[in-house]
């Protein structure tokens, strides 16, 4: 159940949604563990192919559409396609890859290669690769912040911490940015 809801929001994300499936990922580091944890992050990093396949074959014969639906997604404005699209268009794959450890939303970079007509199936190979690092840094961080909590911290005060850091992390993404 768990790993179809991660399925689910990871494809979710690379189409539309605006919260990061790092948010259920940490989630599940702090309630079960790091292991389990990465293979959630494994699901999330393959489901968003799914999520790429769609973005890029909408943008491929309506980028100017796909576009101006981006836009209009929390956070993202057409500022930040424009410098996505840029940046893409000079380093390809690896800009994929620093936005993704950046802040960039991945679906601005399957948004480019559909637009430039790109081909298909080598997004779809690299999605994975370009999603999984993140995923797993997060993973990290969060057992590494578990780790010097205080022994004596309950999961549901654990779970709130969370809750507040991914709340200021939010408000600074769409409010401060």
């Amino acid at each position: 159940m768990i790993l179809a809801l991660v399925a689910g929001w990871s494809c979710a994300e690379a189409i539309l949604f605006f919260i990061v499936v790092d948010v259920p990922l940490s989630a599940i580091a702090l309630h079960a563990g790091a292991r389990r944890a990465v293979l959630a992050a494994c699901v999330a990093a393959l489901a968003a192919v799914a999520g790429a396949y769609v973005s890029h074959r909408w943008a491929l014969p309506d980028a100017a559409g796909h576009r101006a639906v981006l836009a209009r997604i929390p956070g993202i404005d057409d500022a930040l396609i424009a410098a996505a699209s840029a940046d893409y268009a000079a380093a390809g794959w690896r800009a994929a890859l620093r936005g993704s450890l950046s802040g960039v939303p991945f679906k601005l970079y399957a948004h480019a290669a559909g637009s430039r007509q790109e081909a298909l199936a080598h997004l779809l190979l690299l999605t994975p690769s370009l999603r999984l690092p993140r995923f797993l840094a997060t993973i990290a961080l969060t057992c590494l912040v578990a780790r010097v909590l205080p022994r004596t911290w309950t999961l549901r005060a654990r779970l709130r911490l969370l809750s507040a850091i991914w709340g200021a992390f939010y408000a600074y993404y769409f409010f401060l940015r």
